[in-house]
C-alpha cells in the first residue's frame, strides 16, 4: 500500500478552500524563500544554488499563471 503524502495544515486548508495548485505553490515558495533568507550556511555555494533554485521555481509559478490566463482569454 502506497503511503500518502501529507500537506502542512495551512496548505491543506488552501486546497479545501479551492485555491489553485499554482497559487498554493507560489505562496509556499514565497514563504520558503523568506525563511531561507534568515538562515546561515557554512557552504556558500550550496546557499546560492538553493536560492537560485527557489527563485527559478518562483518565476515558473508566474510563467504558468500567465500562460493559464492567456489560454483562458483565447477561449473567450
Amino acid at each position: 500500500m502506497k503511503k500518502m503524502l501529507r500537506l502542512d495544515h495551512h496548505l491543506q486548508k488552501q486546497v479545501e478552500l479551492g485555491s489553485s495548485g499554482i497559487d498554493i505553490m507560489h505562496g509556499a515558495l514565497k514563504s520558503i524563500m523568506y525563511d531561507f533568507q534568515n538562515k546561515t550556511f557554512e557552504d556558500e555555494s550550496y546557499q546560492e544554488g538553493y536560492m537560485d533554485c527557489l527563485v527559478d521555481l518562483y518565476g515558473l509559478t508566474y510563467d504558468i499563471s500567465f500562460a493559464i490566463m492567456d489560454k483562458e482569454r483565447e477561449a473567450m
